[in-house]
């Protein structure tokens, strides 16, 4: 990855540990997507609340993603113990806490 390219982009520079990050991050997309590219970077804040609502335990998960050349579902359903979908508000947004799970190559790990 052309890092200059990029820092234009985002018109901000880059600190060594994120380009590192970032690095590792692209070639988990490559792994994860079945050897695609990663064509697009968008610059996301992300500032994790202070409250979060406790919605209940997510069972399963549903996805469209395309892998392969093709969009596809896939579909998880978790083990105990059970992730907790959380919600916030300002901004609304939802997030996964916790649960039994890992995030390889091949998708989500039960």
């Amino acid at each position: 990855m052309k890092f200059a390219v990029l820092e234009r982009k985002l018109n901000m520079e880059i600190p060594e540990i994120a380009k590192r990050d970032l690095k590792k991050a692209i070639e988990f997309y490559r792994k994860f997507h079945w050897g695609e590219e990663f064509k697009n970077i968008t610059k996301v804040n992300i500032e994790i609340p202070k409250v979060m609502t406790n919605l209940g335990h997510l069972i399963a998960l549903v996805y469209l993603s395309p892998k392969a050349g093709k969009k596809d579902y896939f579909i998880h359903v978790f083990k105990p113990p059970f992730p907790i979908l959380a919600g916030s508000k300002d901004p609304d947004r939802l997030w996964i806490l916790g649960g039994f799970f890992k995030i390889e190559e091949e998708g989500i790990i039960k």
